[in-house]
């Protein structure tokens, strides 16, 4: 993990309280500017993240 993707990852941690493997992948997919494809609504908490939400049937 790079220093930059840590430190996000503690940053999205603190504001969101969100776990922390959900963290780190929020941290590399807003490090590596792309957005992130998930079903995990929880990622709505993180308001500087590109997310695509889809629900499964």
């Amino acid at each position: 993990m790079s220093p930059e993707i840590k430190e996000l990852t503690i940053e999205f941690r603190r504001e969101s309280k969100l776990k922390l493997p959900d963290s780190i992948v929020a941290a590399s997919a807003y490090y590596s500017k792309l957005p992130l494809l998930t079903a995990d609504t929880d990622f709505r908490k993180i308001d500087e993240l590109e997310i695509i939400i889809y629900e499964i049937e």
